[in-house]
């Protein structure tokens, strides 16, 4: 690629944008800079707000633009590993659409580069942490979910239908019936209290 300029797309994506450290204005900052400071041509940003990484290409609306266009890039930039996939299926299959296309995926936070093979196996790696970690998460909000249902707490969201969230006792919250719409409750679920 020497003697010509790379054409780069960008690639943003977040589960939550909560303004935080990753959030998409800081991923977009810092990826142009230093797109930038190597005289890289940015041809293409696409990113995927509220969209798990677990999830495949064709399932994140911004990932599947990019990867329509990768015949006209020469290199995918990512934040880090955990940016691009938190699986490592789907990690493999974007490294294969990219090895297809003749396309370079590098990460601006470690400097990878999966044309090389440390960098792709150090890559891959780094997608398994994330795929761990996602799944330990997953595991510690089931069981935080049913301990507060053993002990009758709400766990989050709005009130359904008859009931109202109350403050609980033990500082947390619980479920109440509305006394406005107990009657109608009651005539079509015996059970309500």
């Amino acid at each position: 690629m020497a003697g010509r300029t790379i054409r780069v797309a960008i690639y943003l994506r977040l589960s939550r944008d909560n303004g935080g450290s990753t959030s998409i204005a800081a991923q977009r900052e810092d990826r142009r800079a230093l797109c930038e400071s190597r005289g890289w041509e940015v041809v293409s940003e696409v990113e995927d707000v509220d969209i798990s990484g677990s999830l495949p290409a064709d399932r994140r609306p911004g990932l599947k633009r990019l990867i329509a266009m990768l015949d006209r890039i020469d290199m995918l930039l990512v934040a880090q590993p955990d940016r691009l996939s938190r699986s490592t299926a789907v990690a493999r299959s974007l490294l294969r659409d990219l090895d297809l296309a003749g396309t370079s995926l590098t990460t601006a936070r470690d400097h990878l580069d999966t044309t090389t093979a440390d960098g792709r196996r150090r890559f891959l790696s780094a997608v398994a942490d994330a795929e761990s970690e996602s799944g330990l998460i997953r595991a510690r909000i089931c069981r935080s979910r049913m301990s507060l249902r053993e002990v009758a707490r709400w766990i989050g969201g709005n009130a359904p239908y008859g009931y109202r969230i109350v403050a609980d006792t033990n500082g947390g919250k619980r479920l109440a019936p509305r006394e406005d719409t107990a009657d109608r409750m009651r005539t079509f679920h015996p059970t309500y209290r």
